[in-house]
């Protein structure tokens, strides 16, 4: 049980702040819409995949509703849930979040999740550092592991240091904590993220994690630790509608395990 891979991909709820409902021009939209596709392979022959549907609606510049379907495989078992997320920015640099969702169950993915983050702009100058965002994100799942009750948590604290050309490093550093049946095993994370826009339509990213799921969407239990490394683009094909793709490799301590991480979003915003 403890060498059991379980995918967090409905963390992908959570990774979409109040922040990013903008167009090319930084300019607030009313709606947006995400659809969402995801798989991962692992060097066992096991594979996932699913897909999520997201609908954001901002009813005034300070409250933004979210709600959330997914559904998919993962390990051959077939889920299917719901979620919800309110937003709420008290001003252009500030937001807060709370998201839960509920699927249905199965022996291998998260049962329910609820999430909370929040952040803030702390600097704004000019030179070689922008700005300096800090956030922190508090993570809770629950897994139907039969006859265990597993439950995965995580403490993440991030920096995003904004730079000239609208470059932007993000760092992260944490702990995640897997509780079988009440005996809990805290592990430290950590990662890295650069973004580099090469043109007004264009930008790309690259990665890099360990201990837990870092920058992936993959978590690992109890015994397992990881590297992860991956990258990604964004294309703008209109001024209101982009397009996203990143892929992720996590190379494991346990058996040379070895897994893959991949997916694609198109974004809508009104």
């Amino acid at each position: 049980m403890k060498m059991k891979l379980l995918s967090l991909l409905v963390l992908v709820l959570a990774t979409s702040p109040a922040s990013a409902q903008t167009d090319i021009d930084g300019n607030r939209a009313t709606d947006e819409l995400r659809i969402t596709t995801d798989g991962q392979v692992y060097s066992d022959g096991r594979t996932s995949s699913m897909g999520t549907i997201q609908a954001t609606h901002r009813y005034t510049d300070k409250f933004a509703l979210r709600g959330i379907i997914n559904g998919g495989s993962y390990f051959g078992e077939g889920f299917g849930g719901a979620g919800l997320g309110f937003l709420i920015q008290p001003s252009h640099t500030m937001y807060f979040e709370i998201v839960g969702i509920d699927n249905s169950h199965t022996d291998t993915y998260q049962s329910w999740g609820l999430s909370l983050e929040g952040g803030t702009l702390v600097y704004k100058g000019e030179g070689g550092v922008k700005g300096v965002e800090l956030d922190y994100n508090q993570t809770i799942r629950g897994f139907g592991i039969t006859p265990y009750d597993t439950k995965a948590y995580t403490y993440t604290p991030r920096a995003i240091i904004y730079l000239p050309k609208n470059w932007d490093l993000m760092l992260r550093a944490g702990v995640v904590d897997v509780a079988h049946d009440g005996e809990h095993n805290p592990t430290p994370l950590g990662g890295i993220r650069l973004r580099i826009p090469v043109a007004r339509r264009l930008e790309f990213t690259g990665s890099a994690g360990w201990g837990s799921e870092g920058l992936t969407n993959v978590q690992e239990l109890v015994s397992l630790s990881t590297r992860n490394y991956g990258g990604g683009v964004k294309v703008w094909l209109t001024p209101t509608l982009s397009i996203e793709a990143l892929g992720t490799t996590s190379l494991y301590t346990v058996n040379n395990l070895s897994g893959t991480t991949y997916g694609v979003s198109l974004i809508k915003r009104w």
